[in-house]
């Protein structure tokens, strides 16, 4: 047993008990929109798996405002469409990126920063900006 498998068991817990089912959309391919007709182009293929994510409020997020490293000041843009995101490590089976996007309901956030929390090689709980 890892020296932080009792955080990465803690993240999961939490944000399964306080937040909810979300998609997470990968491009996994691309196919012909046409088989028997390349010249049309092609249609991208992508997969959503599903997890759960805790989405943070304006309000929520001035907490975030008192940790180091964090920004000291927010826009008025920043106020109105971006959020941030947790997701617990635990149970993805690949890394977020960039090109992914959330699907929440029939919202589409679109990712704009990733970070992996991760002490060493243990994998805990990810924290994403997100936009729409």
């Amino acid at each position: 047993m890892a020296i932080h498998d009792n955080f990465v068991a803690l993240a999961d817990r939490l944000v399964k008990k306080h937040g909810r089912t979300v998609s997470i959309r990968r491009q996994v391919g691309e196919t012909l929109k046409e088989a028997g007709k390349p010249w049309l182009g092609t249609v991208v293929d992508t997969q959503d798996t599903r997890t759960v994510a805790v989405f943070l409020d304006n309000d929520s997020r001035d907490l975030l405002l008192m940790l180091p490293g964090e920004a000291d000041q927010r826009t008025t843009i920043e106020k109105e469409i971006d959020r941030v995101v947790f997701i617990p490590a635990q149970g993805l089976s690949f890394n977020i990126e960039l090109e992914h996007q959330i699907v929440d309901g029939d919202k589409v956030w679109e990712i704009t920063q990733v970070n992996l929390i991760r002490p060493g090689p243990t994998k805990i709980l990810w924290k994403l900006r997100v936009a729409n």
